[in-house]
Parts: structure tokens; sequence; C-alpha cells
């Protein structure tokens, strides 16, 4: 038999330098604000501060997770290393994209994983995945708004 190879899916430094800049913008932006409207005493500053760092702090804290499918089990951790379930793929059976931020895998006894913050092109690239991988096996279904998004974000070819 065969061996197959591991493969991980979630948010990178290489695959997300687009978002970054938007999620730094949108902190400046708050941050502005907040100064804006306040006293302009050191206190208010420090709480702009505070105010501006929290969507970096959501953002950063996307690259922490992972899901890993190997022949037998889908794997979510953290940090890489941090176990928080392991579940035989042969159960799963539903992949929600969009009910929320990110994805749920739903397996046959009920339970779930929720993957958070992964960006749209992981989770696209993760459904194609189990689509190849386990045919007729998983529903994927995806919000429709989210659907317009992945038809946009593919780029037209450019024939020499």
């Amino acid at each position: 038999m065969a061996q197959m190879a591991i493969r991980t899916f979630g948010n990178t430094v290489v695959n997300q330098k687009q978002n970054l800049w938007i999620w730094a913008v949108f902190s400046a932006v708050l941050f502005s604000v907040f100064v804006i409207f306040s006293e302009r005493e050191v206190r208010d500053i420090g709480k702009a501060l505070l105010i501006a760092a929290i969507p970096i702090m959501f953002f950063g804290f996307t690259f922490l997770f992972r899901l890993q499918f190997d022949a037998d089990t889908v794997t979510h951790s953290f940090l890489g290393r941090l176990l928080l379930s392991r579940k035989p793929v042969g159960q799963l059976t539903r992949v929600q994209i969009g009910r929320g931020i990110g994805a749920t895998l739903t397996f046959l006894d009920g339970s779930s994983i929720r993957f958070l913050g992964a960006d749209i092109r992981v989770l696209s690239d993760m459904c194609r995945y189990i689509e190849e991988r386990w045919p007729n096996q998983v529903e994927v279904r995806w919000n429709p708004a989210l659907s317009a998004l992945i038809a946009l974000d593919k780029k037209p070819r450019r024939d020499a």
C-alpha cells in the first residue's frame, strides 16, 4: 500500500501578505478615528493603541491553527504541536464554508471541528483536496457570497 503524504492547511505569512496590509490599514483607521474623537490625553492614546491592536491580534491569531490530513485522520492543531482534535477522515460527512468565520467540518457522530479564520483561498484548496481524495463522501457547502468571491479571485490566464 502506498504511503500518503500529509497535507496541511492554514494561514501562512506567504499566503497572507495581501491581507496583512488590509488589517494594518484597518487598525490605523481605528487608531486615527479614536484619536480624532478623543481629548488627546495620554490615557486616550493608550486606549486608541489597544483598540487598534485588536484587528491585528485577531489576524495574527489565525496563523496559530492548522488542519492536517493524512490517509486516515484529520487533525486540528494549535501551533502545529498541541492537538485540539483528531477524527477519522472516513467519518467526515460535510464541510461548511462561510457559516461564521472559516469552516466547520462535521462527522458522522455529529461532532465537528471549527477551523476559524482561514483565508478563503486556503479553504478552497482544502475543499478541492477533500473532493479529490474522498470523492462522493463529503458534502461541501459554500456560503453563496463566498462562492462569488472565489469566482472573482481567479485571475484570467494570459496566453503569449
